[in-house]
């Protein structure tokens, strides 16, 4: 009984990974690898680079409202992204089999560095 198991969990496991490839239609297996293991690549990246949002957004905040009035809200707006993030990373990778396009943007887009001045130095 438990080598018809096996061979039943091989054929289950063997034919989840051929099924979607086979439905991918003029995109041949080799476009689906490469789409599923960016997927899953873009979910460690978003795990992994989560935390970065707190930082980032209270800095946002408080260039744009001052330093004292931009904290909190940049703080709220960072812990609500961080946990986006958060969330879709571990969606992209426990979903990674499945084929999708990315929609998140990167930590920090649209983030503008001041310049260095000698002023400040």
């Amino acid at each position: 009984m438990k080598k018809i198991a096996s061979y039943f969990v091989f054929l289950v496991t063997c034919l989840s990974f051929i099924a979607p490839a086979a439905m991918a239609g003029e995109r041949g297996a080799w476009d689906y690898t490469v789409d599923i293991s960016s997927k899953f690549g873009r979910g460690l990246t978003n795990i992994v680079t989560s935390p970065v949002e707190i930082p980032c957004n209270v800095a946002n905040e408080m260039d744009s409202m001052g330093p004292y009035k931009g904290f909190l809200p940049g703080m709220g707006l960072g812990i609500f992204k961080f946990g986006r993030r958060l969330f879709n990373g571990v969606l992209d990778i426990g979903t990674f089999v499945i084929p999708s396009p990315n929609e998140m943007p990167y930590v920090c887009e649209g983030r503008k560095e001041k310049p260095v001045t000698a002023d400040a130095v």
